[in-house]
């Protein structure tokens, strides 16, 4: 009970927990210490005892009962007949501590949720408390002042159970709070002080970034972005293959702007969406939007060797296929096995061939090809098979020019015996005999003034020998398990004409179209010809399959001896043909890129 009366007179405990008294003051019953004034028209301060507070009270007709913030009674007013219980008949205007007497007060609850320093809690919440049971009910007080002087939120005396439901809290607000137990008119003390701070404000909304709505030729393998939200803690990621996202790719959160996803199918359209999350709520979605992953190139075409090819090359084998539509590269496997359990050769390229070295001779191989791009690998291949060879070729005998001949033309065409199991020949001319490579078992010369490969057995270079200048030469026989031991190496000297007749016309007799040097060439090549008359010259270049790749010379062109250069930097490795057609005379000679 905060308030109580006597006969005349009014007590009542202020929030501040001082007890005032006011009215009739007979024999001292408003405690105030005075017994002269009859009356008091105005609240006066009961005078307890220092550090003392009233927990509850009780009156009688001129006299008044506490009990204090101490657990001991206290008595003042009109005493004549005992009533003060001080072991006396006197009355007292103040307060006097009743005889022996002391109040147990209820036990002091103990907090339970949410726990001291909670962070994170909703602005509704449900404080509990443990207690004995049994008790008459509880004070709940939280305030935002850890004192609880001011900015009280709640002073709540009026519960019976061991809990108190909170709405209506502020964001991101700190609060403490405590609960004390009363039972039979006596309050309990106050539990230790906790505290829980709420949540902050939901985050902001956010905005898709990337893939554009609507954008199509998207990876497998995309990255989702979105701008950053205010206040997001995460970021909730929807991926879905309808608009009305019944069913999800993706449901997931991160705390990054960003999420890659994986596993999307080639030539499917997305949509997607996000939300920005806090333990504060949840932002509206952004989206959706929608995307398009790229469609799969379609399975390339094996061009060489053909399936079950035999005698191919063990040194250096180029593998080509076709070229198809949507294709950023290509994978290829070689192994010795039908079941590719082990490889050779496990690569990509973004070329249409790719050289293998160092194979095995007399070894079968298989392997096989496929296409892919940012949508993801179309299906491998049937798998091909081919076959090394296991000799490499005999040497060449040489022809022309014979060993220590003079006066040869400086625009001589070598010649030589073809050599058993040979694909091509490489030539080599030096002027200095000891010019041999160190350690080198097939006889390299070492840098040699002209180094070429031919698929004939003859050779004449672009560009003419030095007059009155002693030469030597061999050549090398090679095949698909590689090359021979050079020839025996020949010597002769030039004379001062180019060919073996005088024209000091310098108008050849004949149409030629000579042998590219050097060859094999990267990126650039010398290419030589020959016009007996005065001609329209067409000399073109083509790729393996006969495509064009680039036209050289198109236009008439004088009688005599025409020599260019051609720069493949913008061509990719392999086999190509040149073209001449002077008229009614047409030639074709192949060369080697090797980047």
């Amino acid at each position: 009970m905060t308030a109580a009366c006597t006969g005349s007179g009014v007590l009542a405990l202020a929030n501040n927990d001082s007890l005032y008294g006011w009215g009739y003051n007979g024999d001292g019953a408003l405690g105030n210490g005075s017994t002269g004034v009859a009356t008091n028209t105005v609240p006066t301060t009961v005078k307890l005892p220092s550090g003392v507070t009233v927990k509850a009270l009780t009156a009688g007709r001129d006299h008044v009962l506490a009990i204090g913030s101490d657990n001991y009674y206290y008595a003042w007013g009109q005493g004549t007949q005992g009533q003060l219980g001080d072991d006396s008949l006197k009355s007292s205007p103040v307060p006097v501590k009743v005889y022996g007497l002391l109040q147990t007060p209820p036990a002091v609850p103990t907090l339970t949720s949410p726990a001291n320093n909670a962070v994170d809690q909703a602005t509704k919440v449900t404080l509990t408390w443990s207690n004995a049971a049994g008790l008459a009910g509880y004070q709940c007080q939280v305030s935002t002042d850890p004192t609880f002087t001011t900015s009280l939120i709640a002073n709540d005396s009026t519960l019976t159970v061991q809990a108190d439901t909170l709405t209506g809290l502020g964001f991101s607000t700190k609060y403490y709070w405590r609960v004390r137990s009363y039972d039979n008119g006596v309050l309990g003390q106050f539990s230790a002080v906790d505290s829980f701070t709420t949540v902050m404000v939901a985050p902001g909304a956010t905005v898709l970034v990337s893939p554009a709505n609507n954008a199509v030729n998207q990876p497998a393998v995309d990255t989702l972005k979105c701008s950053s939200a205010t206040g997001a803690a995460q970021y909730h990621w929807q991926v879905s293959t309808n608009p009305s996202f019944s069913s999800f790719v993706v449901n997931d959160s991160t705390t990054d702007t960003m999420n890659v996803v994986t596993g999307l199918t080639a030539s499917s359209k997305y949509y997607w969406q996000v939300q920005a999350v806090n333990p504060g709520g949840a932002s509206n979605f952004a989206g959706p939007d929608s995307f398009t992953v790229m469609a799969l190139p379609v399975t390339p075409m094996i061009v060489a060797p053909v399936n079950g090819a035999t005698f191919q090359r063990a040194d250096t084998l180029t593998l080509m296929w076709h070229r198809v539509s949507y294709a950023s590269g290509y994978g290829v496997q070689v192994s010795d096995t039908v079941s590719f359990s082990r490889f050779i050769v496990n690569d990509s390229t973004a070329d249409t061939m790719l050289a293998v070295t160092k194979l095995n001779n007399l070894q079968k191989y298989y392997w096989r090809v496929l296409a892919y791009n940012a949508g993801g690998a179309n299906a491998y291949t049937s798998t091909d098979s081919f076959t090394t060879r296991i000799a490499v070729p005999t040497s060449p005998g040489l022809v022309f020019p014979k060993l220590s001949t003079m006066g040869i033309p400086r625009a001589v065409t070598f010649q030589w015996r073809p050599a058993t199991r040979a694909e091509e020949y490489k030539i080599q001319i030096t002027t200095n005999s000891q010019a041999y490579t160190s350690g080198d078992s097939l006889g390299y010369f070492k840098n040699a003034l002209f180094d070429t490969t031919v698929s004939d057995t003859s050779a004449q270079l672009a560009v003419a020998l030095e007059p009155n200048t002693i030469y030597y030469w061999h050549v090398g026989a090679i095949d698909t398990a590689g090359m021979s031991g050079f020839s025996t190496t020949w010597e002769f000297k030039t004379g001062t004409g180019l060919d073996a007749v005088n024209e000091p016309s310098g108008i050849p007799e004949t149409f030629a179209l000579l042998q590219n040097y050097p060859n094999l060439f990267n990126p650039s090549t010398a290419i030589g010809y020959q016009l007996s008359v005065v001609s329209q010259v067409s000399l073109k270049i083509y790729d393996i399959l006969g495509r064009e790749v680039a036209t050289l010379v198109n236009e008439r062109q004088s009688a005599g001896y025409h020599s260019l250069n051609f720069n493949a930097s913008r061509l990719t490795s392999g086999v190509y043909f040149y073209r001449l057609q002077a008229g009614t005379f047409t030639a074709v000679r192949k060369m080697l890129l090797m980047k």
